[in-house]
């Protein structure tokens, strides 16, 4: 009876930190596109005072 809860607590412990190693994968891609379209938007923004400005970088 012991070891049976035993196993199905490490079972529970298995599935949990696959789970848990799934959602930090995602959450990892969220963060790096998330970094990615700020920074565009920054290059963008500089862009826009630049033609504002009326400086001509190419």
């Amino acid at each position: 009876m012991e070891t049976e809860k035993e196993d199905t607590i490490t079972e529970l412990l298995k599935e949990n930190n696959r789970l848990l190693t799934e959602i930090s994968k995602k959450l990892t891609m969220t963060n790096i596109l998330a970094w990615i379209s700020f920074i565009g938007i920054i290059i963008y923004t500089i862009g826009l005072i630049f033609k504002a400005l009326n400086f001509h970088i190419l």
